[in-house]
């Protein structure tokens, strides 16, 4: 990993294995100016990118198969930046409270604005 993007305060964080995925929604959030992206695409990484940076994290993206140790791990992790969190494909129990919504597969990008204008990441 870059050290520049280690040491820039992101705004948006992106998790999940896709890349595909990762880089259309990062391209998409850059479209409504929602500010930096950073990109983790495995769970096992999560605590030692964000340990390694300073952050300033706005809201989540987490599409983790929650399925994996790794993934409750990576989202507990997440949580405690106490930001709204956008689940992909994600059991509605992970979701819990107003500061997460839930957006499953096959998604468009209308949805994804839907669940950030809920988020209050859109104005």
């Amino acid at each position: 990993m870059d050290k520049q993007v280690l040491d820039a305060d992101a705004a948006v964080l992106i998790l999940t294995e896709n890349q595909l995925e990762a880089a259309d929604l990062a391209e998409h959030l850059h479209g409504l100016d929602l500010g930096r992206t950073l990109i983790i695409r495995s769970p096992k990484d999560v605590e030692r990118i964000l340990s390694e940076s300073r952050f300033q994290i706005s809201f989540a993206v987490f599409g983790f198969s929650t399925d994996e140790a790794a993934a409750h791990q990576a989202l507990s992790r997440v949580k405690a930046f106490g930001c709204p969190i956008l689940f992909i494909d994600t059991p509605e129990e992970f979701a819990v409270g107003d500061q997460s919504k839930v957006v499953m597969r096959p998604y468009s990008s209308v949805d994804i604005d839907h669940a950030l204008s809920a988020l209050g990441a859109l104005t």
